[in-house]
């Protein structure tokens, strides 16, 4: 019993690895199978972007053609239309003429006001050096002037102090005299007995 339990149980392993095996296969080829519908999808879009640009390249060609032949018929109408044809050539060469002269004269004004902008940029930068030169200094002078004005407020303050001090001990020394002031006058004004 116990061989035929073997038996089966190594069948069973047997069966599962080939599950397993065939498994990962079918696991690879749903993979595979993914991509390639991936890239088929991607060989889609790119055939029809294709199409599309082959469509209107198609188109231009067509257009071109009727131009073509508009060309044709202009040329095969003969001497008048070359005249004409010339005529606009001479005047399209006389305004191509002075639009190139207008240009060349915008490119001078360029020139000038690039140079006029550099030279003020210049000297805003020198201006702005001063400036903050100034600043500096100013500033200095604003905190030396800060300074010897908190130094006399200080002195300002001791005084007023020493003022007080000073008042208040003539304040006390003034109570303290009213009364022997009293008893001077007191003395002063009796009457002395003999």
């Amino acid at each position: 019993m116990e061989k035929k339990q073997r038996k089966v149980d190594q069948m069973v392993s047997e069966w599962k690895m080939k599950y397993d095996q065939e498994n990962t296969k079918n696991e690879a080829l749903v993979r595979e199978i993914q991509k390639i519908s991936t890239d088929s999808m991607n060989m889609k879009n790119t055939n029809a972007e294709i199409q599309d640009e082959l469509d209107g390249v198609k188109r231009q060609i067509k257009t071109l053609q009727t131009d073509n032949a508009e060309l044709v018929e202009q040329l095969e109408g003969g001497g008048k239309a070359t005249h004409e044809i010339e005529k606009l050539r001479r005047k399209l060469e006389a305004d191509n003429e002075e639009l190139r002269n207008q240009l060349e004269e915008a490119e001078t004004l360029l020139t000038m006001e690039e140079n006029k902008t550099s030279k003020l940029t210049l000297e805003l930068s020198q201006l702005k050096m001063e400036m903050e030169k100034r600043l500096g200094e100013k500033d200095e002078e604003t905190d030396k002037d800060r300074k010897n004005l908190l130094r006399q407020i200080d002195s300002l303050h001791q005084q007023i102090e020493d003022e007080t001090k000073i008042k208040n001990d003539l304040v006390k020394a003034r109570k303290m005299l009213i009364p022997r002031s009293l008893d001077f006058t007191r003395i002063l004004t009796t009457p002395r007995r003999r």
